[in-house]
């Protein structure tokens, strides 16, 4: 009963948090492992411990280290997280970086070649 309980609800989790960190994965090992940074330090300690929990439940004679309350407080700790997250928000602020990168690898590279145009003489007040 526990084994199963718990493996829906972390098959779950796996699902909600491939939607929200934009990751795929079979179970909660591949999309915790996909995620990888995008989960802060503790939030990827809570997904482990789950995930060694649900192969504690299936094991008969290990089955009752699995400690239920901390179970629980890891999955609410994990689905808080992905609640405040928004893809769509993410997405963009990652492109508008990177965009602000290019442009700025430009300005460089265009201050360069004029650093190095004017030092060479081919522009400039004595042209």
């Amino acid at each position: 009963m526990a084994k199963t309980r718990l493996a829906d609800s972390n098959a779950a989790l796996a699902r909600t948090m491939g939607d929200r960190l934009g990751v795929t994965g079979a179970d909660l090992e591949q999309v915790r492992h996909r995620a990888g940074r995008w989960l802060p330090w503790r939030l990827r300690r809570d997904a482990d411990y789950l995930i060694e929990a649900e192969m504690l439940a299936a094991h008969p004679k290990l089955r009752h280290l699995v400690d239920p309350g901390r179970s629980a407080r890891a999955e609410r700790h994990l689905r808080d997280h992905l609640a405040t997250r928004d893809p769509v928000r993410e997405r963009t602020n990652r492109l508008l970086g990177q965009l602000a990168a290019f442009a700025f690898n430009v300005l460089l590279f265009a201050a360069i070649v004029i650093g190095f145009m004017w030092w060479r003489g081919l522009i400039g007040p004595s042209h």
